[in-house]
């Protein structure tokens, strides 16, 4: 592919525009024609940036494809039906983008095929809408603060940056194995030069190492835009708010936009992902360092502090660094999990899945209360006796903090802990990794027998277990266990090209990773053939 495709271009000439409304919470798509007076008041620029979170929130990226279905399925989180294969089951959905993993041949099927041009096409679609913001807030004549200013632009890089790299970790190779000549795909950062419409079709790949050197740059810019700027800097208590706040645009629900900590945690994200541990383990420390408090009531909040009490939020609020606004996360739920009545219709994990994963339960790991049995019966499927389904984006909890509810989190704290744990057990450092990956356990409510070093705990009971494998198998679960409909188990994979995976249709409890045969190919999403075949 030398240069994006038309298809994609032509779509991005309708440039996002987004009515003013004053709760920027809601507001609807307009059309291009009234594109120019959106940037005439600051509310209206303040709605188009609104406008490009809900954009991140569509069901083809991280309101759906890229959190609860598509990308669960590549990580075998549900159960495949073969014998129930039709456009009218969920079943068909997982099994097509769960078979793609033993099977590369499926990823030629047209619905698998039509669901990821979506993700692309969606992906850079919205980079470019980021473009367009950029381009029309610097040419704006509103009279906005240098911090204003500051915030909006950072966020918009930010958001660049977090899209195209997750475009990257679904259509680009495993980074570790990638070619540091071959050019995979094209990063957009078209976005100041008065030609900007025409050069968008002239836009060239790029070679991974290049690819990722634009993503660390937006990255870059976002963090010194913020750093100077964001709220979240000086006034730790912008960062978890408990109410939704309609008023307070650039003061509030800050881990509702790319903040400051969330440009750091990405680049941490970003970093271990190309193997520069150390750099990442540096920030992900300081993340750590930097977290807040919850207040003995439960509900006063300031910054960002590991959850205690599940009951009062399945989402584990309080620690989430960045998540998005999803009004339609309860309907989806309704749709893939808790309305339906036959186990192929929905997107079920086996009985078999929670035993192995969730084996701390019996210890107070209080993450398996966020599983649900459907209580269906199962005569459709051999070997399984029920199914189960996520329950932490299902049931409205947060009374007491509305912030918490249709909320979608992408960047947890814990995964800065586990960034950090990672590293130590790379270098073999076993003790340092048992006590911070223990501080966990203990906040999801791990009794001491359970947790590393406790003789229940099914992995590393004691010392005489502490080698590397024993840690990563720990580590994985405890992926599976954290980051549940959220889009990392299968980035967690494909980072270490693992040539194992859990596979949810397997039946033994004491093994249930399936070997794949070519995981650098399993691992990567063809480039849609409507930028290849011209």
């Amino acid at each position: 592919m030398k240069k994006i495709h038309i298809y994609i271009a032509s779509l991005i000439l309708l440039a996002t525009s987004f009515a003013g409304c004053k709760d920027w919470l809601d507001v609807d798509p307009v059309d291009k024609t009234k594109e120019s007076t959106q940037y005439s008041t600051e509310s209206g620029i303040n709605s188009v940036m609104n406008g490009l979170y809900r954009s991140m929130d569509d069901n083809t990226l991280y309101g759906g494809y890229l959190t609860r279905t598509l990308i669960e399925c590549m990580a075998n989180r549900y159960i495949y039906y073969s014998t129930y294969v039709n456009g009218t089951y969920a079943a068909y959905t997982i099994n097509n983008w769960s078979k793609y993993l033993w099977n590369a041949d499926s990823y030629t099927n047209s619905d698998v095929e039509s669901q990821a041009t979506s993700i692309w096409r969606n992906g850079y679609s919205l980079a470019f809408d980021v473009n367009n913001f950029l381009k029309s807030l610097r040419e704006s004549s509103v009279s906005l603060t240098e911090d204003k200013r500051n915030i909006l632009n950072g966020e918009a890089y930010a958001m660049r940056a977090y899209i195209h790299f997750d475009l990257f970790r679904l259509f680009g190779p495993v980074y570790t194995n990638a070619d540091a000549t071959t050019k995979i795909m094209p990063y957009n950062s078209l976005m100041l030069d008065k030609n900007f419409e025409e050069e968008m079709f002239l836009l060239t790949d790029q070679t991974a190492p290049a690819f990722m050197d634009s993503v660390l740059t937006d990255i870059n810019r976002a963090e010194a835009l913020l750093e100077k700027s964001d709220p979240i800097i000086t006034d730790f208590s912008t960062a978890v708010t408990t109410e939704l706040s309609s008023e307070n645009f650039y003061t509030q629900n800050r881990n509702r936009r790319m903040n400051y900590y969330a440009v750091r945690a990405l680049k941490a994200r970003v970093l271990q992902y190309m193997g520069r541990t150390d750099e990442a383990v540096q920030i992900a420390q300081s993340i750590i360092d930097k977290v807040g408090t919850v207040g003995a009531d439960n509900t006063t909040l300031s910054g960002f502090a590991l959850a205690t009490d599940i009951s009062l939020d399945y989402t584990l609020f309080s620690e989430v660094i960045f998540g998005l606004h999803d009004l339609s996360m309860y309907s989806k739920a309704e749709n893939w999990f808790t309305s339906v009545t036959a186990p192929q219709s929905g997107y079920f994990t086996s009985n078999h899945y929670i035993t192995n994963i969730y084996d701390l339960s019996s210890g107070g790991d209080y993450r398996s209360s966020a599983m649900k049995n459907a209580g269906i019966n199962l005569n459709v499927h051999p070997n399984l006796s029920s199914v189960w389904y996520g329950n932490r984006f299902s049931v409205k909890t947060s009374s007491s903090r509305p912030a918490g509810l249709y909320f979608q989190p992408l960047i947890r704290l814990s995964e800065m802990y586990y960034i950090v744990a990672e590293k130590y057990i790379d270098d073999s450092n076993f003790m340092d990794a048992a006590s911070l990956l223990n501080v966990i356990l203990a906040a999801r409510g791990v009794d001491n027998l359970y947790s590393i070093g406790g003789a229940n705990n099914p992995d590393l009971p004691n010392e005489n277990s502490y080698t590397t494998d024993n840690f990563m198998k720990f580590l994985r679960k405890e992926y599976y266990r954290e980051f549940g409909y959220e889009g990392q188990i299968f980035f967690f994979y494909k980072r270490h090209n693992s040539d194992q995976m859990l596979n949810s249709n397997f039946y033994d409890t004491s093994n249930m990773f399936q070997t794949l045969e070519n995981p650098t190919v399993a691992y990567t999403l063809p480039i849609p053939s409507v930028e290849t075949n011209y």
